[in-house]
């Protein structure tokens, strides 16, 4: 006898129509910050930077204390090679988490395209000194090859 797959989908129906209370007050994803967050996120991910961006400044704008959405927006404007404005958004992303070893590698690296490699050192030892895996194999190999 097949197992009966669809028996409690009648039961949530009939609990969500009798205690409507329940669900979680639905927010208009205009004002919903993980909305845009998604949005800038598959922007990104899809080469969109300057799109992204603006996805970013809107979850930020609903929440500024959202560091990864100003992590993302720095990576963003790090691709379409606006390093000013993304070691700004590091900047904030590191002053809201500053024990996060990947804002710090991440500022390393836009360090490094721009040339200033004292700075980019000092962050990749930092982000080791926080664990982060990264920038603990970039000194290492970096050391390996010295």
């Amino acid at each position: 006898m097949e197992p009966r797959r669809h028996f409690f989908i009648p039961l949530l129906a009939a609990a969500l129509i009798l205690f409507p209370a329940v669900l979680p007050a639905q927010v208009a994803p205009e004002k919903d910050p993980d909305y845009w967050y998604e949005k800038g996120a598959l922007a990104s991910v899809y080469g969109g930077d300057r799109l992204a961006v603006t996805f970013f400044e809107k979850v930020v704008s609903l929440d500024p204390n959202r560091s990864e959405a100003w992590f993302q927006m720095a990576v963003s404007y790090g691709e379409i090679r606006w390093f000013d404005k993304a070691i700004e958004a590091v900047d904030h992303a590191i002053e809201l988490q500053p024990e996060s070893g990947l804002y710090y590698y991440g500022r390393g690296r836009i360090y490094l395209m721009l040339g200033a490699e004292d700075k980019a050192m000092a962050n990749f030892h930092q982000a080791a000194e926080l664990g982060n895996r990264d920038a603990q194999r970039y000194l290492a190999r970096r050391e390996a090859a010295n």
